[in-house]
């Protein structure tokens, strides 16, 4: 009889055990796993957005447009592009044109803006008088951008992932 009963007590731990050891490899299991071809592809899509920002911004050039319009089009079909894979990613872009630099915020809080001082909205546009250094802070952080001449259109962006 008190044979049976340690049996019954062993095969309890034995099938809590088990148990436990199915809840701890259920629960490392479902933890999602950045794998390197994960960072790749996420680096290639943001090469492609600057690369092709340049497109934009030389054929508007050419084909007398709107930079600012042409430009907003462009990066709001690729933030969409990147939500359909499931990519979560927003940024600011500036570009300097005509002794301006121009800037628009799809990060998702505002931006502060230094030397001039303006605090940018999430999808809003502002255009400051030329400055060789821009400084955006972001959650924090300060970013600084540096362009070279006034007289020519220099494209600047800050990509924010995750």
């Amino acid at each position: 009889m008190e044979k049976q009963k340690l049996n019954n007590k062993a095969q309890f731990y034995f099938f809590a055990a088990i148990i436990l050891i199915s809840f701890v490899f259920a629960i490392a299991s479902s933890n999602p796993k950045i794998s390197k071809t994960n960072i790749e592809n996420y680096q290639n899509y943001l090469d492609n957005y600057k690369q092709e920002a340049y497109i934009v911004i030389n054929n508007a050039v050419y084909e007398n447009k709107n930079i600012s319009y042409e430009l907003r089009n462009y990066t709001e079909y690729f933030i969409s592009y990147a939500d359909s894979k499931a990519l979560d990613i927003s940024l600011i872009y500036m570009y300097s044109n005509s002794g301006y630099i121009h800037i628009v915020n799809y990060l998702n809080q505002p931006v502060l803006i230094n030397p001039s001082g303006i605090t940018l909205q999430t999808n809003h546009e502002t255009r400051v008088d030329f400055n060789e250094s821009i400084t955006l802070k972001y959650q924090n952080e300060s970013y600084s951008f540096y362009f070279s001449r006034s007289d020519e259109i220099e494209f600047r962006t800050l990509i924010v992932g995750g």
